[in-house]
Order: structure tokens, then sequence, then C-alpha cells
């Protein structure tokens, strides 16, 4: 008995072993599979001594509110019941992390369709609704098909801001958006070392995150900050925050110069801002066409650069695509069929026809994240992930000092007027758009590129060179990867299609 048990023990083993040598040449092949486009660092980094902070690094490690802007909060909250006004801080919180955008009547209709088909009600109308002649157990349907509209659609609603809910936001918001606003921004900085901008505008501005970000990274370059809020205690209390203490009795007592609060966006056209900004405000406007009447101001007033920022969850990704294809697509038809219309002759001023500014003004290019202006391709890979990063930040306690590392997801879009060229050195370097996969001598990186493409790619020290895999292991989510652009070709790549899985190499 005992031989037959051996000799079936050593068959099993040998299967075992077979397996794992056909599992181990399959893995040889599969890292064999890594396109030359990976295989080369980016020439301007061939005499970098330290890898830790290569140029394609744009995420700061932890970001802290401004000394400054601490000590005003501290002052601010003194005498507010701070303990008491938490908990509404984190409701607060969590509700606007949740924001949707507000259903249009045509998709209210269609749901309340496909719910009274469920419910066995032909042919729902707005008549059929508020009718009081119905027969009992049609209305019973209809009653039924209304409740589950409550439940299961999204009921927008505008936040009124009032002096507690500000103070309660201020709690909640503060920090992190200034640390995402500072992020933003910050690559801008880093990129066009350059570019330094003479005005701002900013719309939403709230408590002035985005103009404290502004002003620790171009400081008094700045002169004028056009800062835009419907809430007059909003802005009561971003001057309060702005306010030097030493100089409380003095006409011109603000931190930051030139900043000028106002309720409605400006109506003259021909001013313009080199720094225009939108943060967490586009889920704020009550419909589609507000959204893009305000896209379209914005675009207009910006001069360089229009910044949006919104909360990294599929309802933010999906409203700055809707930015995206509007600003870089619809806009320019837009006005291609206004001056076609309007009869627009050669020769003709524009002003005249009422014409704002030349077509041409209104062309632009995405400037981050993306290295394309190609559709999004994480809206056809099926994934159902957003394109989103994340921030580490340094939260404030319950007396406004800052304390605890906390971290936050967002999305943005950078878009640049102009056609695309190649200003700056990353201009072609592609996105790390997933979690970098530190690995046994090899690193995992899922990146979008300047094709358009999603890709994941291994990298090792023996087949791509030390300089890369260096830069790959000290870099992280959201940083660009410094790769050698191939020469008129394209990259060939698989798409990934899940967070945290591998698919293919590239």
């Amino acid at each position: 008995m005992a031989a037959p048990m051996d000799s079936m023990f050593r068959l099993l083993v040998g299967k075992r072993k077979l397996n794992f040598i056909g599992l181990r040449s399959d893995l040889k092949r599969w890292l064999a599979t890594v396109t030359n486009y990976q295989t080369t660092v980016d020439d301007s980094l061939t005499e970098l001594k330290t890898f830790r902070k290569h140029p394609g690094i744009m995420r700061p490690k932890n970001v802290k509110l401004p000394d400054a802007l601490l000590q005003n909060l501290n002052q601010y909250l003194a005498d507010k019941p701070v303990k008491q006004l938490k908990p509404r801080a984190t409701a607060l919180g969590n509700y606007l992390w949740s924001r949707q955008q507000p259903l249009e009547e045509a998709g209210l209709r269609a749901k309340a369709q496909e719910y009274a088909r469920i419910q066995g009600v032909e042919d729902l109308d707005e008549e059929m609704l508020y009718s009081h002649d119905l027969p009992k157990d049609r209305k019973k349907k209809v009653s039924s098909v209304m409740n589950t509209l409550r439940r299961h659609v999204y009921h927008w609603q505008p936040i009124t801001y009032d002096e507690v809910t500000v103070c309660a936001y201020t709690l909640a918001r503060i920090a992190p958006n200034y640390a995402t606003i500072y992020r933003v921004l910050q690559e801008i900085q880093k990129r066009l070392p350059d570019f330094s901008p003479q005005n701002l505008l900013d719309f939403g501005s709230g408590i002035g995150t985005a103009s404290w970000a502004a002003h620790t990274l171009w400081g008094d370059a700045i002169k004028e900050f056009y800062c835009v809020d419907t809430s007059r205690p909003m802005h009561d209390v971003a001057e309060a925050l702005m306010r030097e203490q030493e100089a409380e009795n003095e006409e011109n007592n603000s931190i930051i110069k030139g900043v000028y609060f106002r309720h409605f966006l400006p109506m003259s056209l021909q001013k313009k801002y080199d720094l225009t900004i939108s943060a967490y405000s586009l889920l704020e406007l009550p419909s589609s066409a507000d959204r893009l009447n305000t896209l379209r101001t914005l675009w207009r007033k910006t001069d360089q650069f229009l910044v949006l920022v919104e909360c990294g969850t599929n309802e933010g990704y999906k409203t700055l695509m809707e930015a995206r294809d509007f600003i870089l697509n619809d806009l320019q038809r837009e006005e291609n069929r206004n001056e076609t219309g309007r009869g627009v002759a050669r020769g003709v001023d524009r002003g005249e026809l009422g014409l704002a500014e030349d077509s041409t003004n209104l062309v632009g290019h995405v400037f981050a994240p993306c290295q394309h202006d190609q559709s999004c391709p994480r809206t056809i890979d099926n994934s159902g992930t957003p394109c989103n990063f994340e921030q580490d930040f340094h939260d404030f306690n319950k007396r406004g000092h800052s304390s605890e590392l906390t971290r936050e997801r967002f999305c943005y879009l950078v878009l640049r007027k102009g056609p695309r060229t190649s200003v700056d050195n990353t201009d072609h370097w592609p996105r790390i758009v997933r979690p970098v996969l530190p690995r046994a001598r090899h690193v995992i990186c899922r990146l979008c590129c300047s094709n358009g493409q999603l890709e994941e790619t291994i990298i090792t020290r023996a087949k791509h060179g030390r300089e890369l895999y260096r830069c790959a292991r000290y870099s992280a989510w959201g940083d660009l990867l410094p790769i050698s652009r191939p020469q008129d070709s394209d990259v060939p790549g698989r798409q990934t299609d899940s967070e945290g899985e591998h698919s293919g190499i590239d």
C-alpha cells in the first residue's frame, strides 16, 4: 500500500514543479514584452544626482496651512462653540462630498416613465400626477411611482450659508480646500517657473482658500484678487482670515493685498485674468445651463490658465469632463456658428457686431492632469472609476492649530489658452493615475500617456536602467514619469480596467 501512495506523491509533486516552471517562463515572457517606450529615461535626467526629487514629482508631501492663516483662524474660532459645531461640520462635509448634479427636467421625466412602467402605469404625464379623478387602484400606483422617485432620485437643493453654516464649513473644508488648490497651483509653478500671474479671478471664492494658496506660491506678484461669492457671510470670514492683527486700525490691513470681494462675475469681457479658478463650485450651480454659461464666462475671462477643482467622486469627475468637452469642443463650434449666423465679414469690426473677441482666442488645451486633448480614457475603460488624485495635508484641531495628517481625494482640470506647444520638458511625460506598486526588483505603474491611452508598465532595473527604475520607485500617484518620447510613432499599449489590478504589459 505504501508503494502506490509514494508513487502518487511523486506524481503530484512533479505536476506542481512543472506548473511552477511553466508559470516562471510565462512571467519571463511577460516581462520581456515591455515596449522600448519605457526603456529610456528622459535625457534631461541623465545627470540627476538624486531621484527622490526628480522633476516629475508634482505632489507635495504634507501641505500645511500658512502660519498667518492659522493664527487668524485661531482668533476667529476663539469665541465660537467649536465643540458643538463639530458634528454639524462633519455632516456638512459629508453632504458636500456626496453632492451631485441637479437632475434636469428631461432626466426626471425619463426616470418617472421608467418607474411607471415597473409599476404598470402607462402614459404617465403631469396631469395624472395631480389629478383627483383617477380610479383608486391607478391612483395608488401613481403614488407609488412618486414615492419611488423621492427615494431614488437625488434631490438637489441650494445651500444657504448663514454665519453658523459658514463657521461649520470653515471647520470642515478650509484645510482640504487649501491643500488641493495648493497642490494644483504648485504644479503650474513647478512646470512653468517663469509664469507669474498678475491677477486672479476666483469664482465661488468661499473663505478665500484659493487666494491664500496663490499668495503662498507667488506672493505679491499677484496685484489683484477678484473673489466672487454670493454669500455675504463667506466674504466676511474670508476678510477676517486675511486681516493683519497688528494693523487692525489701518485702512489697508490685509495680509494679502489687492483683494476685492464681489457677489457676481464681472460683466465686461475686456478685462482678463492670468489665473482663473473655480474650486468646489460647479456642483453648486442649479442646472446644466448655468454650469455651461458660467464656464463660458470664465473661459472668456481667462488669459492664461483656467483651474477647475472638484471632489474626487464620480460626480465631480463627470462635472469636470463636461467642462473639458464643452471648452475644448462645443464652445469653439458654438462661436463659429455665431460668426456664420451674424455674417461676420472681412474688415468688419467685431465689437460692432457684438462679438467680444476673435474665436481663435477661445482655443485652448489641457495642461494637467492630461498630457493630451483626446477624450479621457477613463470614460471608455468600463472600470467605473474616476480620474482622481490624493493629497496629504495637516488638518487642524479644535484650537485652530495644525495637527493630524489627513488625506483628501480630488479631481482637477487645468486648461491653458492657445494651441498645445512644447513649452517644457514635461509636456509628453505620462501621468501616474493610480498608486505606484513597488515590488521586489520591479515597480508597477499605471499611466495615462500623451497618446490618450491608459497603460500599465512593469519597470525593472535590469531591462530599463537604474535611472528610470529609481524614478519609478520614488514616484507616487499624480506624479509625471520622466520617460523619453519615441519619435514618429505611437505608443502601443493595453488599457487597464480596474484599480489595483494589471491585465497586461504594454
